[in-house]
């Protein structure tokens, strides 16, 4: 089914509104140590693999940060206005007018 942000009203649904989006989510459950490994893995798996002209990585969660048992981490969830347009249901084109009205 498509994606619908109407549906989206905190960062659980998000993600799950994310997940439907090819490309925009990445999740890992392998053990990250959360001084290093979490900013380590998101230049080698969130960043590097961006492919030109876009230059746009997908979002990553880390479900097994280590000596947080009870904790995730999300980087990159608003990295890009393709992602951030489409949580908000808003144009990409015109995203910052958009969110200026919006604001005012």
């Amino acid at each position: 089914s498509t994606p619908d942000a109407s549906q989206i009203h905190d960062l659980r649904s998000a993600l799950d509104f994310l997940r439907e989006m090819p490309g925009q989510l990445l999740e890992t459950d392998t053990q990250v140590d959360p001084d290093a490994e979490v900013s380590g893995a998101t230049v080698t798996s969130v960043l590097a693999p961006v492919m030109r002209p876009t230059k746009e990585g997908p979002a990553m969660v880390f479900n097994n940060v280590k000596g947080f048992d009870d904790a995730k981490v999300c980087i990159g969830m608003l990295a890009s206005r393709k992602r951030v347009a489409a949580l908000l249901d808003l144009d990409e084109e015109h995203l910052g007018l958009e969110i200026g009205k919006r604001l005012r």
